[in-house]
């Protein structure tokens, strides 16, 4: 909590000063289409946006989400939620 208002800080300080706030909600609404999904579900739903089954991948072959675990999926939720909604602002 008292960490995100250093984060603003220090990015309207090194830049235009315009940014995104991005509540956890607002993700799990856009990616599954409610507010009461899980991380599970979150995860679920960008590995069917990025190819199902095979998203990951193999070492030999690796997938477009090869490699992703952990906080990883939520950043990446954040990422594709801002991509997918900044047009609609």
């Amino acid at each position: 909590c008292r960490w995100i208002g250093r984060f603003e800080q220090e990015w309207r300080h090194q830049s235009d000063g315009a940014f995104n706030l991005m509540y956890r909600k607002d993700v799990k609404l856009h990616l599954c289409g409610q507010v009461r999904a899980k991380d599970a579900n979150v995860a679920q739903a960008l590995r069917d946006r990025f190819g199902g089954k095979l998203c990951k991948g193999t070492a030999k072959r690796p997938g477009p989400l090869f490699g992703v675990s952990g906080d990883v999926w939520a950043a990446l939720a954040v990422a594709v939620t801002w991509a997918e909604t900044k047009e609609l602002q």
